[in-house]
C-alpha cells in the first residue's frame, strides 16, 4: 500500500514538473510578443514610463496566470500568486526603467542600448546586471510572500527564482554573442527559447516540487494556513503604489531621457560610420569630406526615433565655404525630411522626400534656399540642435532659433532613422566634422 502511494506520488511529481516546463517554455514567446507589442508608441499613446508599467503588468498577468494554471491543484489559495506576479513585474519594470533613466542613462546611451555590445564592457555589464536584478527581484519576493504561509522553507524559492532567471538570461545573451555579426537566425531563436525556458523551468520547477512535497508531509492543519490579512493588504498596496509612482514620474520627472550618445571614442563602434572614403575619424570627430561639386553623402545613426531632441557639435573644416551640413530626419523606405544648412553662407533649405517604389519626389518646405538670422560661426565648435514633435520641427544654431516648420500634408513621417551628412555646392573638397551627438526623448 505504501509502495503504491509512493508510486502514485512519483507520477504526480513528474506530471507537475512536465506541466511546469511546458508552461514556462510557452511563457517566454508569449512575453516577448506581449512586451514587444505594448512597447510600441502607436499602440499605447502614453509616455514611456506609463508604457513600461503597462508592459510589466501585462507580463505579470501572462506569467502569473500560466503558472497559476499549474499550481492551483497543488497550492491552496494559489489565486493570490497572480496578483503577486502582477505587482512584482509592474514594480520591477518601473524600477529598472527609473534606474536607466535617472542613474545609468549615460552608460546605456554610450553603447546605443545595444545589449550585446553593452555586456562586453565591465561598466556596461555591471549596469546590465543591476537593471535585470531590479526587474526580476520583486516578482520572486512577492511570490515568496505567498509561499511562506503555505510551505516550509519557502526562502529557497528566492534562490531558485534568481538562478533560473539568471541561467535563462545567460542563454539569450550567449546566443546573440556567438551568432555571426549578432544576427540570430530563426532556428537559433527557437533553440534559444527552448533552452532558456527549460533552464528556468527545471530550476524553479524542482524547487517548487521539493517545497510542495515538504508541505504534503505536514499535518493538514499546518499545510492549510491561510494567507494573512497583512499579506493581502501588502499586495493590494503594492499595486496601488506602482501606479502612484508611475503617475509621479509622468507629472514630476521632467528631465528628458537620454536615449543615444556618441563621441566617436570606441574604435569598434566607429566602424559602423565609416561606410565610404568620405567618412573618417579625425581627432575623435566624425569628418565627412565631399570631393566633388553638387554631391553629398550621409550615414545613419543607430536606432529609430519618433519625437526627439537632437544635439551635436558641428565643426566646419577649413575656410568658410558654401557646403552644407545635412540632417535627414525620420528616414524610412517611405521618405524623410532633410535639413541642409550652410552656416558659412547663412542659408538653409528644408525639403520633404516622398518615395514611391524607386522614384523619389522632392517637395520644398522652404521654397529653395532662404537666409537665416545673423549667425556667429565658431571655429572651436558650434551647437546644432533640432527638436521633432509630431509634425513640427525646430532648428537652433549656437542657441539661436534658425527655423521652425510644420508638415501639414495628409501623410507625415512619424518615425525613422536620423542621418548626418554633408553636401557640396560649387566648391568641392569641403568637409564638416560632427562630435558629441546626443538624442533625448522630448
Amino acid at each position: 500500500m505504501l509502495a503504491e502511494e509512493e508510486t502514485k506520488q512519483t507520477r504526480v511529481n513528474w506530471v507537475f514538473l512536465l506541466q511546469w516546463v511546458i508552461v514556462t517554455i510557452a511563457t517566454i514567446p508569449a512575453l516577448i510578443f506581449t512586451a514587444g507589442f505594448l512597447s510600441q508608441p502607436q499602440v499605447l499613446m502614453i509616455n514611456t514610463a506609463g508604457r513600461v508599467v503597462v508592459v510589466g503588468v501585462a507580463v505579470g498577468i501572462v506569467t502569473g496566470s500560466l503558472q497559476w494554471a499549474v499550481l492551483q491543484s497543488h497550492l491552496p489559495q494559489a489565486a493570490w500568486w497572480i496578483l503577486a506576479t502582477i505587482d512584482g513585474f509592474g514594480a520591477g519594470f518601473l524600477m529598472s526603467y527609473a534606474a536607466i533613466r535617472i542613474i545609468l542613462y549615460t552608460v546605456f546611451a554610450r553603447f546605443h542600448y545595444d545589449y550585446l555590445e553593452l555586456v562586453k564592457h565591465p561598466a556596461g555589464l555591471l549596469s546590465f546586471i543591476t537593471v535585470i536584478a531590479l526587474a526580476i527581484a520583486p516578482p520572486g519576493i512577492l511570490q515568496w510572500l505567498i509561499l511562506r504561509k503555505q510551505v516550509p522553507k519557502a526562502g529557497w524559492w528566492l534562490l531558485a527564482w534568481l538562478l533560473g532567471v539568471t541561467g535563462s538570461l545567460g542563454i539569450f545573451l550567449m546566443t546573440g554573442l556567438i551568432s555571426p555579426g549578432g544576427v540570430v537566425s530563426v532556428t537559433s531563436v527557437v533553440l534559444m527559447i527552448i533552452g532558456a525556458g527549460t533552464i528556468l523551468a527545471v530550476i524553479t520547477g524542482v524547487s517548487l516540487l521539493v517545497l510542495l512535497n515538504q508541505k504534503r508531509k505536514l499535518t493538514e492543519q499546518a499545510s492549510m494556513l491561510p494567507i494573512s490579512r497583512r499579506t493581502v493588504i501588502a499586495l493590494i498596496i503594492g499595486l496601488i503604489t506602482t501606479l502612484a509612482i508611475d503617475l509621479t514620474i509622468v507629472l514630476v520627472l521632467s528631465r528628458p531621457a537620454l536615449i543615444f550618445s556618441e563621441r566617436f571614442e570606441e574604435n569598434e563602434q566607429n566602424k559602423r560610420y565609416l561606410t565610404s572614403p568620405a567618412f573618417s575619424i579625425k581627432q575623435g570627430r566624425l569628418r565627412i569630406t565631399i570631393d566633388q561639386s553638387f554631391t553629398g553623402v550621409a550615414v545613419a545613426l543607430p536606432n529609430q526615433y519618433d519625437d526627439f531632441t537632437f544635439l551635436t557639435s558641428l565643426f566646419p573644416v577649413g575656410e568658410p565655404h558654401d557646403g552644407s551640413a545635412n540632417l535627414i530626419l525620420r528616414y524610412s523606405s517611405a521618405g524623410w525630411y532633410e535639413i541642409q544648412f550652410r552656416p558659412g553662407q547663412q542659408q538653409i533649405h528644408v525639403m520633404k522626400v516622398v518615395k514611391r517604389g524607386d522614384q523619389e519626389t522632392q517637395l520644398d518646405i522652404t521654397d529653395g534656399w532662404i537666409n537665416t538670422p545673423d549667425l556667429e560661426l565658431k571655429t572651436i565648435g558650434n551647437e546644432l540642435k533640432v527638436t521633432a514633435q509630431g509634425n513640427a520641427f525646430t532648428l537652433w544654431f549656437n542657441g539661436k532659433e534658425i527655423i521652425q516648420f510644420e508638415d501639414n500634408d495628409e501623410i507625415i513621417y512619424t518615425r525613422g532613422a536620423i542621418n548626418i551628412g554633408a553636401g557640396a555646392a560649387e566648391t568641392a573638397n569641403i568637409a564638416y566634422e560632427y562630435d558629441d551627438i546626443r538624442i533625448w526623448n522630448p
